[in-house]
């Protein structure tokens, strides 16, 4: 693979695992709130 592809690859990755953490963050938030305003 060139150096070019590998650091193509490894930031493509790693904005992905950033995404993937924020959505499940904000699904988290999501849950408590609905729950917060229950009471």
């Amino acid at each position: 693979m060139e150096p070019i592809s590998l650091i193509v690859t490894a930031l493509t990755a790693g904005a992905v695992a950033a995404a993937k953490d924020t959505a499940e963050k904000g699904v988290k938030d999501r849950y408590i709130s609905r729950f917060e305003n229950l009471d």
